[in-house]
């Protein structure tokens, strides 16, 4: 399910944020899907293990507000660390 989230994500330019293209989101994959804090926020916290984006966002979009925030935010600073846009 974390692929779907990601895939999401990578799908609507409308969630993105300055310096955000294709290329880094796809160097930036990896390393976000394979970090514990990250995937632990979405999938457990936020229940993304057993519900897609599109559907949270259809029946509670108060927590889809949170969790897409969440997990864009934790994208983001995954690109600073690894110097994909400037901090």
């Amino acid at each position: 399910m974390k692929e779907k989230w990601f895939e999401y994500v990578m799908t609507n330019k409308k969630l993105w944020t300055n310096g955000w293209t294709v290329k880094r989101l796809e160097k930036v994959k990896v390393a976000v899907l394979s970090d514990e804090d990250i995937m632990f926020d979405l999938l457990e916290r936020h229940n993304g293990k057993t519900i897609d984006a599109e559907t949270m966002k259809a029946t509670d979009k108060e927590i889809y507000n949170h969790c897409i925030s969440n997990f864009i935010c934790n994208i983001h600073y995954k690109m600073m660390d690894l110097k994909l846009i400037a901090g």
